[in-house]
């Protein structure tokens, strides 16, 4: 079974690829409400959508699955990322 001890290069990772998808999505939301555009949705998050607003209206509304859809890409690129930088530093016999 493969199995991975939580070594620092393996913590820098997942930790990095959190911050990498918090980051895209503070992005996303800066850039909301720049379109200029008042009759058409606009909405932020990536890679699904997490916030919805506009129209004639004014729709607002919070996309629960897309947050915890984030939530869960975020979790498995932290340990994609981890995992590799921590077989990438184990292959090279730095300890950690």
């Amino acid at each position: 079974m493969l199995t991975i001890r939580l070594s620092k290069f393996f913590l820098g990772g997942f930790l990095a690829g959190v911050v990498l998808l918090a980051a895209v999505n503070l992005y996303s939301y800066s850039q909301m409400e720049n379109l200029g555009i008042a009759d058409f949705y606009y909405e932020f998050g990536w890679p699904f959508p997490v916030y919805q607003a506009g129209s004639i209206l004014h729709l607002d509304q919070i996309h629960w699955c897309g947050v915890i859809a984030n939530a869960a890409a975020a979790f498995g690129v932290g340990l994609v990322l981890g995992a590799v930088s921590h077989f990438a530093c184990a292959r090279r016999r730095v300890p950690s």
